[in-house]
């Protein structure tokens, strides 16, 4: 947002405030390529391991909150980071530029590397879950299509979340478009890459989409308290909502 009104006004405002955006924006970043972990891991437990989750129920949400407690604290120090001498980094209306230490010691680089391993792994537990739900529905029911709508609906969600964030990450650090033209494709994606997980769900999850199409509608229907991806019955593999 910062960044567009940027470019509405051809200014950075300054540079105190585009060093704060700078810091925040890569700490932000950071903080989402985490919670895409954090997320992943969240639906491999309640897709593959609900008896585990069901059954230490405390336990599991004091995991989920240190691990989101943990996400943010990791993104304040990193922000914290950023605003040292010699590791801020610029916000600009078309790029984000680091300092000469920060640029020295690669510090562009390692972020890269760590945010591609998070989203490796992230991407792993994806697949992993989307392999085990197509084999227990395959021995536990007989005589059932080869692929299910769900299953397929799983799959591109990790192949747009994992794969578009690994693209973009890739792009940002180790490619510059060579024209006009590939520049403006190249940024409209990165700035699309930061916002499309609404839309994602929206076209993904049946319950979702029916609530806030209800709400938007202004239809009396109960409200969603949490979304929750875990087998309705034994034999399904159809995510349920829990209401308030």
């Amino acid at each position: 947002m910062i960044q567009g009104a940027m470019m509405i006004a051809n200014s950075n405002f300054g540079y105190v405030i585009s060093i704060i955006f700078g810091g925040l924006g890569s700490a932000v970043w950071l903080a989402n390529i985490m919670l895409t972990l954090v997320l992943s891991i969240n639906r491999f437990d309640a897709l593959i391991c609900p008896t585990f989750t069901s059954s230490l129920p405390i336990y599991k949400q004091n995991i989920y909150k240190a691990l989101l407690l943990l996400t943010y604290t990791i993104t304040i120090l990193n922000f914290i980071f950023f605003m040292v001498p010699g590791f801020r980094i610029q916000l600009n209306i078309t790029s984000y530029d680091s300092e000469q230490l920060a640029t020295d010691l690669n510090i562009n680089f390692m972020t890269t590397i760590i945010a591609l391993c998070l989203l490796g792994i992230a991407c792993v537990l994806y697949l992993i879950a989307l392999v085990m739900l197509f084999l227990k529905r395959h021995m536990m029911q007989t005589g059932t299509n080869f692929v299910t709508t769900y299953e397929i609906r799983l799959f591109i969600q990790t192949v747009i979340i994992c794969g578009c964030k690994s693209t973009i990450t890739v792009l940002w650090t180790f490619y510059w478009p060579p024209t006009p033209l590939a520049y403006c494709i190249y940024f409209s994606a990165a700035i699309l890459e930061s916002g499309y997980n609404p839309y994602l769900y929206f076209a993904m999850n049946r319950t979702f989409r029916r609530q806030i199409l209800d709400l938007i509608l202004k239809k009396d229907t109960p409200r969603i308290s949490a979304i929750i991806v875990t087998p309705r019955t034994r034999n399904s593999i159809e995510p349920t909502a829990v209401r308030a």
